[in-house]
């Protein structure tokens, strides 16, 4: 891989009209160094050591504040870094910084152009432009701009021997998998997934603290699909997609006692769900339609998607068998585990869905044969049937779904139980 000095990349970072050679020297102390050598994380931190006192402890400050989550005061330590210092040695590095900032801050559109420029100017083509690569995806992903996230992340694949392994052989394959199973091809989407689990299968058992801490966050972020958008016509898609996905979110509750991603995994799933159902209970149909004609085509919306949600409790109370979780480190009693909360939430959904299905009324014949006999029908039906009552709503959970990259668990507030209802009577 050809390796560009940060000279050239600082040039065309600038729109100078014409390139240094790749020779420069990028400042003038005399240290050159590549785009190569500043390109990670860790990388950037050690050449932050190297930097001149009052360098350094404006660099100092900025990743302080970060970690402290005040991010409009790091914002304004990253741009007074990039005013004052432009020839630093970690100048792109702190761009990225800068942008994954304004992310935090949900500036999606401001993180883009930031990282959109560091990409130009590394001509795609070194450890920085795969980092920033990797991130955009982020970013267009919460504008829902999944072609461009794809692309980013297919250009980051070809780069990703210059990306930490976890992202290499897990994070990056299964995002890819995602966007395709949001874009409908979900062949495609199975065989990136295919290659994510091929990692996870490598990483799980890294007996190091840097993979206990990262694996669960992974796991999380792999599970997390947005069900906060949806419409008739992406129900499907967004269903098949969390079809695949929420697998992870299931593996990331076994690190209940060791990590909060487990209990971060357990409720934005049950958003997603409830999602879901809270859709189903009023689909929109295209105007135009005649009273009946909407009623019918809503009742068979109605039919179909509560078949799917079942289908999909059911894979997931697969995911949750007796013994698919080894961790045992959790304090809490075993009725009031991650698993066991989730497990009783899925019960309850599966007992109102059976509820709709059974109490759901019948379709208005569009023929007059057809209204005799289903009219013979529903008075056989009608022997000793209750009379139909109304299915409750399933409760929204106190916090809704985010659209955001990636999620603090120190930050955000406990769920509200999940309480199941009592079987049999569906007004309960």
């Amino acid at each position: 891989m050809t390796k560009i000095s940060l000279g050239v990349l600082f040039s065309i970072c600038l729109g100078c009209s014409s390139a240094p050679k790749s020779d420069q020297v990028l400042v003038d102390r005399g240290n050159q160094v590549t785009a190569t050598e500043a390109g990670v994380d860790s990388v950037a931190e050690a050449e932050a050591v190297k930097l001149p006192p009052e360098e350094k402890a404006l660099y100092s400050q900025a990743i302080q504040l970060s970690a402290e989550k005040k991010h409009m005061a790091a914002l304004e330590k990253w741009e007074s870094f990039t005013k004052l210092y432009p020839k630093s040695r970690i100048f792109l590095a702190v761009q990225i910084k800068m942008a994954e900032t304004q992310y935090d801050l949900k500036n999606w559109n401001q993180g883009n152009v930031i990282l959109q420029r560091v990409i130009r100017a590394t001509l795609g083509n070194d450890p920085i432009a795969a980092r920033a690569l990797f991130r955009i995806s982020f970013g267009y992903e919460a504008v829902e701009n999944d072609i461009q996230a794809l692309n980013s992340l297919v250009d980051a694949e070809r780069l990703a021997q210059h990306l930490d392994e976890e992202t290499r052989t897990i994070e990056l394959p299964a995002r890819i998998g995602l966007i395709y199973a949001r874009l409908n091809e979900r062949d495609r989407a199975e065989t990136w997934f295919k290659k994510a689990d091929e990692g996870i299968a490598k990483f799980r058992y890294k007996n190091t603290e840097a993979s206990k801490l990262e694996y669960p966050r992974i796991l999380f972020q792999l599970g997390k699909v947005n069900t906060s958008t949806l419409t008739t016509e992406n129900f499907q898609i967004v269903l098949d997609t969390l079809s695949l996905s929420q697998k992870y979110s299931i593996r990331a509750m076994e690190f209940e006692g060791t990590s909060p991603w487990a209990h971060e995994a357990r409720k934005s799933l049950q958003t997603n769900y409830t999602d879901l159902w809270t859709f189903t209970e009023n689909p929109i149909v295209p105007r135009g339609l005649d009273v009946e004609a909407a009623r019918r085509q809503k009742q068979d919306l109605v039919g179909r998607w509560i078949s799917l949600i079942l289908n999909l409790v059911d894979a997931a109370k697969t995911e949750l068998i007796p013994g698919s979780f080894s961790n045992k480190t959790s304090e809490a009693p075993p009725e009031k585990s991650e698993r066991a909360q989730f497990l009783a939430f899925l019960e309850d959904l599966e007992h109102r869905g059976k509820l709709r299905a059974y109490y759901a009324e019948d379709l208005t014949p569009l023929t007059e044969e057809s209204k005799v006999q289903q009219q013979g029908q529903q008075q056989g039906q009608q022997q000793g049937q209750k009379v139909k009552k109304p299915v409750p709503a399933l409760p929204v959970p106190a916090t809704g779904p985010s659209t955001e990259p990636s999620a603090d668990p120190s930050t955000l507030p406990a769920p509200a139980p999940v309480q199941a209802s009592p079987n049999g009577d569906p007004n309960l």
